[in-house]
């Protein structure tokens, strides 16, 4: 307060009790603490889950290798041991003899090998996501699965078209080559003339489908349910002791967390594969070289009280991922600092495209 001469003659004051705003934005912040501190942990605890899960899983089959595997090994020891005696007692060997001989040692280690193959897929832990689109993936499994498919078989193939997605590329065309080898080898079982194997992919809003449909007169209702249990197989033992359709529903549950179900159509089988449909990662990478020739240390300087290079991070930190690729181990620091990724690129790269191509396979 003044007087009319501009003399301070006395206060006017309001005051304000925010002891309610500031115990509400304390208690604001320790439960998103604690609600972070806990999504952190339910994800450790998933994670723990999926690895017991198949700690559990490859145990129970380690049991079932020993003793189903002893047939094709007790079959490789005889076709062996018979090559041996006939060379120890000098008798006149027979030629055809001799190489089937071989033949059935080689086809039946070539079984082995390829369940060995197919747990090796399973237990990887370096598989990346990547970008695929599904007449990729198709056209893949179908070349490996049918490469030296009869005349018999009829392939029709549909799919969306301009449409990509995110999964583990080499998995899933693992499972889609069983299906289709598992659809195949009943189409020859049951003698079918006109062979027609069908692959449909489609997906809604959260989930990508693939169904695999054949002719070959369906499945025995008494044993739709078993198919994809470990060791159960309608085919003779020579043709494999039955991993194919069970390795595929571990993938798809396990790794890609999907779901595979097997059901009767008109003419015979389909199997689904149904698996979550990922979001897009949307990604940037920033060029960031120290030592530029038209303005030295350009990048290091200040923006608005930021280094230019942080500054510009900032402005695209919504994305999923930054990442900054320079040729300075400062650059590198800095970048820690404020909580970005960084890169160490060579410094001989004379552009920020070669830049960025070199950090993006890391």
């Amino acid at each position: 307060m003044y007087n009319k001469y501009g003399d301070v003659i006395g206060y006017t004051s309001l005051i304000f009790d925010i002891t309610n705003e500031i115990n509400l934005n304390d208690e604001s912040s320790i439960l998103q603490a604690q609600i972070k501190k806990a999504q952190e942990e339910l994800l450790e605890k998933n994670n723990l889950l999926v690895q017991q899960s198949k700690l559990s899983i490859m145990t129970e089959t380690l049991k079932r290798l020993s003793h189903e595997w002893r047939q094709p090994l007790n079959l490789i020891s005889l076709q062996a041991q018979k090559l041996e005696i006939d060379y120890t007692l000098n008798e006149e060997l027979d030629p055809k003899e001799t190489i089937s001989s071989l033949e059935k040692i080689k086809d039946e280690a070539s079984n082995l090998s390829k369940t060995i193959e197919d747990f090796q897929h399973f237990l990887r832990k370096e598989a990346k996501e990547e970008l695929v689109n599904p007449k990729e993936i198709i056209d893949n499994a179908v070349n490996i699965a049918l490469k030296d498919k009869n005349n018999f078989i009829t392939v029709k193939i549909e799919y969306d078209k301009d449409f990509s997605f995110y999964t583990l590329k080499n998995e899933i065309i693992l499972v889609l080559v069983n299906v289709i080898e598992n659809a195949k080898e009943q189409l020859i079982k049951e003698e079918i003339e006109k062979g027609s194997i069908s692959i449909i992919q489609y997906h809604n809003e959260d989930k990508i489908i693939f169904e695999i449909k054949d002719n070959a007169r369906g499945i025995d209702e008494n044993i739709l349910h078993k198919i994809f249990e470990p060791y159960f197989s309608t085919k003779e033992k020579k043709h494999g002791v039955g991993l194919g359709l069970y390795t595929s529903k571990l993938i798809i549950n396990i790794q890609l967390q999907g779901v595979i179900t097997a059901f009767n159509n008109s003419k015979g089988a389909t199997i689904k594969i149904s698996i979550p449909k990922k979001k897009e990662i949307k990604m940037i990478i920033i060029p960031a070289r120290l030592n530029s020739s038209r303005f030295e240390n350009k990048i290091l300087a200040d923006i608005l009280g930021l280094p230019m290079v942080i500054r510009t991070a900032k402005q695209v930190e919504s994305l999923d991922d930054v990442i900054i690729a320079t040729d300075s181990k400062k650059v590198v620091e800095l970048a820690k600092e404020y909580g970005f990724k960084a890169v160490m690129t060579s410094s001989e790269h004379q552009s920020g495209t070669d830049r960025i191509n070199e950090a993006s396979i890391f």
